[in-house]
């Protein structure tokens, strides 16, 4: 279903509907439409105790916080005394510019799966020991920035579904994925006309999400 309303969805608005109903993204409110993508994970019953907050106020980033006041990007609430206030709000993997992976006796590590950091780092050891060539290293492992804005789940996915074409043509990468105990969304079982079927699939991904993007992107130059 995740597949299928990447390929399929003709709008930005029809892919998360698609993915929304598929289970792979779920948003907070039904009625507001979601700006940002950071891999937050949630179950579902953590979704429903976090729909309980009644009071959310939508008026951009805190700018300030005083004695009688929260100033806020959009506007100022009142602040109240003798309250603690805890800033959740840190972005613990902080977007960076994308680098080569493998480099003259150093690794920098990245992710190779979007929102997969630990499978990531098992994959990029695996490359290290099992290639020489520094080049094809680099073509295996392009590196996926970390997701912060709606579109950039768009983007995301697109390298998240390119490696894994990449690596599909890889025989020994592909029975050593088949075997990973990290890797969830690879198994030795599949039938190989069902890994056919997705390959395909791929293909109809990777262009529609090129299409989805160049979109969006012509959309934020002239609003």
């Amino acid at each position: 279903m995740q597949m299928q309303a990447l390929a399929e969805a003709g709008t930005i608005e029809e892919l998360f509907e698609g993915v929304v109903a598929s289970g792979l993204v779920m948003r907070f409110d039904d009625d507001v439409w979601p700006t940002m993508y950071r891999c937050a994970t949630v179950t579902q019953a953590e979704l429903e105790q976090l729909r309980r907050i009644g009071n959310i106020i939508r008026q951009g980033r805190v700018r300030r916080l005083g004695h009688d006041a929260i100033e806020l990007t959009k506007g100022e609430v009142a602040a109240r005394a003798n309250t603690l206030y805890v800033d959740c709000t840190a972005d613990g993997l902080a977007r960076r510019p994308a680098e080569p992976i493998f480099s003259d006796g150093k690794l920098t590590l990245q992710a190779v799966r979007t929102c997969q950091q630990v499978f990531s780092a098992a994959f990029i050891g695996h490359v290290e020991a099992a290639y020489d060539d520094v080049a094809e290293k680099n073509a295996i492992c392009t590196p996926l920035p970390h997701p912060n804005t709606d579109i950039d789940f768009l983007r995301t996915h697109l390298l998240n579904v390119t490696n894994a074409a990449r690596w599909s043509r890889d025989k020994d990468l592909k029975k050593w994925l088949q075997n990973a105990r990290l890797d969830g969304f690879t198994h030795a079982d599949r039938q190989d006309n069902s890994r056919g079927m997705l390959g395909d699939l791929a293909s109809k991904v990777i262009a529609n999400l090129h299409m989805l993007i160049a979109n969006a992107e012509a959309a934020a130059d002239h609003p």
